[in-house]
């Protein structure tokens, strides 16, 4: 995985898509297009005005071997899931950031909805698998994720002719419980998030979460 800065800036997501898809485009017009198409396939997302999250194994050579580029951070996926972490308590910066229920915005952190969201992604993403269990509503289990800490305010972003979205910023503190099994695949998945974001239109400068503060308890 890779976070690049590009040596041009935009001020709209639309744009800095079109921009990223163009370069994926030159090396691999077939690729270009799945990418396109594909609205579960998300190789890669943006942060406004000039970050691009290089997430899928597939697309990193472009990236890597492109003029002009600075490179931020380079960690492999293997290194991320093969370290170790015991913290239980993590909080987090969210930026643009929001989820769709039944056709309609929701701008409210849900631990569940986000971990299953990235265990997704990762999962389609990578050869090795992150098999974490996701509690449904209401169910009794040892294993889960809960909100601890909440300052957020929501606000509404539009992004070029799309519908405008509502979406939240703000800092969010969560508290894993369960066993050292659950806790190292939702750190994992947490930091992972850091490179494919959470929520709608993460190719878009939506859905930017950033890890601020990291606790054993």
């Amino acid at each position: 995985m890779l976070k690049i800065k590009l040596p041009v800036e935009f001020d709209d997501g639309k744009a800095m898509y079109d921009a990223v898809l163009a370069i994926i485009h030159k090396q691999s017009p077939v690729l270009s297009k799945m990418i396109h198409d594909n609205y579960d396939y998300n190789p890669f997302s943006v942060e406004l005005p000039n970050i691009v999250n290089v997430i899928g194994l597939e697309i990193e050579p472009f990236f890597k071997n492109l003029n002009g580029i600075e490179i931020l951070r380079e960690v492999s996926y293997k290194d991320l899931m093969n370290r170790k972490y015991d913290d239980l308590t993590i909080m987090v910066q969210f930026h643009n950031t929001t989820f769709s229920r039944k056709g309609y915005d929701t701008p409210i952190p849900d631990p569940n909805h986000i971990l299953l969201s990235l265990k997704e992604r990762w999962n389609q993403l990578f050869p090795d698998k992150i098999d974490i269990k996701i509690p449904f509503h209401g169910e009794n289990t040892r294993e889960y994720t809960v909100i601890k800490f909440l300052n957020i305010h929501s606000a509404t972003q539009r992004i070029a002719d799309y519908r405008p979205y509502t979406v939240f910023h703000g800092k969010v503190g969560f508290k894993f419980y369960g066993d050292e099994a659950y806790v190292q695949k939702a750190n994992t998945l947490f930091r992972f998030a850091e490179f494919a974001g959470v929520g709608m239109k993460r190719q878009m400068g939506m859905g930017v979460m950033k890890i601020i503060d990291m606790g054993g308890s």
